[in-house]
């Protein structure tokens, strides 16, 4: 099961996808799962979560409906994307009572700008700035929930994209391998780019580095005295002291109950 992430920044749109795919009960091969399509007036990407012979499915009917486009704006898109889904589901998912069906993160580049489009079963939902999908998409939206902003640059979003989905695949036991990362920016003339595996990989080795020891010194670096906590108590005062704000006197009164001194130069 794939781990697909889309955020959309100030000046273009991230997809990343981690790229193991098992075979069997072993056998694990690496698969490129965000796909590219380009034309002179547009660029779109999408990566899909689920399984993967509907995904594909999905990808030549969008594919067969970007054939015929010199350009579009992300009305003409959602409808496209609403007909892709409503043919597999129908054909695919809604036939088999076991299929947990797919989750399509489509980026576009188009007429009337950016847009990052998740898919909610049949249904198109267009996000103002993040979005991910299957396993591991807890820990992702955790991160990007506290890190990333619309208004950060694609360099940045890359970044972003590249620490969710390390941590992600580090604490997931269905989703590794290398991470691709795909960039579309804006139009007139949207450009992409494919960050290869050197990139992503580089990246993430240091973002490795930096949870082990510069977040670890940020935690343990945060000022904290227990002893001068509410309700706090020990051998020297077993009954929890009530502190008062408004009285200036509070405060010395809990440190001299637990121990500490309250003279100049108190500890």
């Amino acid at each position: 099961m794939t781990l697909i992430v889309g955020l959309k920044c100030s000046d273009g749109i991230v997809l990343a996808a981690e790229e193991e795919e098992a075979s069997g009960f072993a056998a694990k091969r690496k698969v490129k799962k965000v796909k590219l399509y380009s034309d002179e007036n547009w660029t779109l990407a999408f990566a899909g979560a689920g399984d993967a012979a509907i995904i594909d499915n999905a990808e030549r009917e969008l594919g067969k409906w970007l054939d015929k486009r010199d350009s579009f704006t992300s009305d003409h898109l959602s409808d496209a994307i609403d007909g892709v889904l409503a043919s597999v589901y129908t054909k695919y998912v809604d036939t088999d009572p076991k299929s947990d069906g797919i989750v399509l993160i489509i980026g576009a580049s188009c007429d009337d700008g950016l847009h990052l489009i998740p898919t909610v079963k049949r249904t198109p939902h267009f996000q103002d700035s993040k979005t991910c999908a299957r396993y591991g998409a807890d820990i992702a939206y955790y991160l990007l929930d506290r890190i990333h902003s619309g208004e950060d640059d694609w360099l940045s979003g890359v970044k972003v994209a590249a620490f969710a989905m390390e941590e992600a695949k580090e604490s997931s036991q269905f989703c590794g391998g290398d991470t691709q990362i795909l960039v579309l920016q804006s139009p007139p003339n949207p450009r992409w780019r494919d960050l290869g595996w050197g990139g992503p990989n580089d990246l993430e080795t240091s973002f490795a580095l930096l949870v082990s020891t510069s977040l670890r010194n940020g935690i343990l670096g945060v000022p904290f005295t227990p002893e001068v906590c509410e309700e706090y108590c020990d051998e020297h005062c077993p009954t929890p002291y009530e502190f008062d704000p408004d009285d200036p006197n509070s405060l010395a009164e809990n440190l001299r109950r637990s121990g500490l001194r309250t003279s100049e130069g108190q500890q």
